[in-house]
């Protein structure tokens, strides 16, 4: 039989897509965000101790960055 025809096989494969309402993503979400909001924190820390600390050259660029991280972390929070 063809299997673009046959009934029984387009039943089974849209059975299979079907979600489950007890399945959540949370946890992913949670671990997704926690890991991208440590990579910004240290890259943020690292650019901070760099430009203020060790070149004594503090840019515009560099007060956007801390604003916005600031921003982002506000926003996380909510």
């Amino acid at each position: 039989m063809d299997p673009l025809t046959d009934i029984d096989a387009v039943e089974e494969s849209t059975d299979s897509l079907t979600v489950n309402p007890n399945e959540t993503r949370q946890p992913l979400v949670i671990g997704v965000t926690t890991a991208a909001l440590a990579v910004s924190t240290i890259v943020t820390a690292l650019r901070i101790y760099v430009r203020a600390l060790k070149l004594r050259k503090w840019g515009w660029d560099d007060s956007v960055l801390v604003a916005s991280y600031t921003r982002a972390m506000e926003m996380d929070r909510i």
